[in-house]
């Protein structure tokens, strides 16, 4: 899955699902959980490293994923934090439409890459950046 991020965050967007699982549960058999991974980068070049856990309603096409930030490069070296997807597919297109909230905390520039609201962070981190905006991706 490729697309583009807008917000907080500007930049492309590439997802790799590694493994689906199963919902075990008789009430939504059409739910799949997934893992994966995700890379964004940023308008400036640099990466945020990402692994995914997520729900997908394979009928309607409903999506939601927990990205935790993993590392990046440049001000987003040693980053961690999360990003918050939830959104819709397009069962017919395959472009999937959605919303990301979240908050990265880097140890790279004192001057955060992420947009959005910007407060210090205790511990080794010396940016935490809380962002939002939309994505925007097709399978």
């Amino acid at each position: 899955t490729e697309g583009k991020l807008i917000g907080g965050i500007q930049g492309s967007y590439e997802a790799t699902i590694t493994r689906f699982i199963p919902s075990d549960e008789p009430t939504i058999p059409w739910v799949q959980f997934y893992i994966g991974k995700s890379i964004i980068q940023t308008k400036a070049g640099d990466f945020l490293f990402a692994t995914d856990a997520g729900t997908f309603d394979t009928v309607n096409g409903y999506l939601t994923a927990l990205l935790t930030i993993t590392g990046g490069t440049g001000g987003y070296e040693g980053a961690s934090g999360y990003l918050y997807v939830f959104g819709k597919a397009n069962l017919a297109t395959g472009i999937v439409e959605g919303d990301y909230k979240g908050e990265i905390c880097s140890q790279g520039s004192p001057t955060p890459k992420a947009y959005g609201t910007t407060k210090a962070a205790p511990g080794k981190h010396n940016n935490l950046s809380t962002t939002w905006g939309k994505i925007k991706t097709k399978h």
